[in-house]
């Protein structure tokens, strides 16, 4: 186990989130400081989401697997969904361009969960208007109803 690894875990066993996120920012190798992240994102996510997605955000993560991302966002506080959902729509989708459907999948699910139906209805409406000029939708769309039924 490298130092970083053991500060990181020393640092979420006292429950100070914060310092082990800004050790995970400090580490050189973006391929280690990606698997860090991915490893304890859902932690993280749950704990500081705010801190945590800027850091994602920021171009020390640019080329993090995003899907890999994914599952962690569904443990996101009710109270910061709608950040969430901002990260995976205008970040993941907009700006980084993603094409998986998990990504896609849970940009539906975090409007579906904001309980915000303008949004909601705006989004569909948007996904319908790029359907009818020919472009791909990437949400499942059996997911997507399943999550409108719960």
């Amino acid at each position: 186990m490298h130092q970083h690894q053991k500060l990181i875990v020393h640092f979420i066993n006292k429950g100070e989130y914060k310092k082990a996120l800004d050790m995970i920012q400090m580490i050189k190798s973006n391929e280690t400081k990606n698997y860090e992240m991915i490893k304890h994102v859902s932690l993280l996510i749950k704990k500081v989401p705010v801190e945590t997605i800027l850091a994602l955000r920021s171009e020390a993560f640019r080329s993090i697997d995003i899907p890999k991302l994914m599952p962690a966002l569904m443990g996101c506080p009710d109270d910061r969904v709608t950040y969430a959902r901002k990260f995976v729509t205008e970040y993941c989708i907009n700006l980084r361009r993603e094409r998986d459907s998990s990504v896609h999948n849970m940009s539906f699910y975090l409007f579906a969960k904001s309980e915000n139906l303008e949004e909601l209805v705006s989004f569909l409406e948007a996904q319908e208007a790029n359907k009818n000029t020919g472009q791909a939708i990437f949400f499942d769309v059996t997911y997507a109803l399943n999550v409108c039924k719960q």
